[in-house]
């Protein structure tokens, strides 16, 4: 979700110049700070083992359909299959956790 909004951040500040666009996401730490929060929360409930590849999943899951929802990417079936796989992976990693 992070990455969805700085991209859309990112290409409202200047779309042109790398360094107008780094400054300009720095105005904004509120989305970094709020990640940091829910990534704590998760840690303190959850193994590292799990929280760790469960968020990394669920960055590339998000990152994935809202980029085809907002920006028109595609999402073709090597997408959709590597994003199966890593549900399916996360959940594994879940029930060995005793989840």
């Amino acid at each position: 979700m992070l990455n969805v909004l700085v991209k859309g951040l990112s290409l409202t500040v200047a779309p042109d110049d790398l360094l107008d666009q780094a400054l300009g996401l720095l105005k904004s730490p509120i989305l970094y700070v709020a990640c940091a929060l829910l990534y704590f929360l998760a840690l303190s409930r959850l193994p590292l083992s799990t929280a760790g590849p469960a968020f990394m999943v669920l960055g590339v899951v998000t990152t994935a359909i809202l980029g085809a929802a907002v920006f028109g990417e595609s999402l073709g079936f090597p997408k959709l299959f590597g994003i199966g796989v890593c549900i399916l992976g996360t959940g594994l990693i879940f029930y060995d956790a005793g989840w």
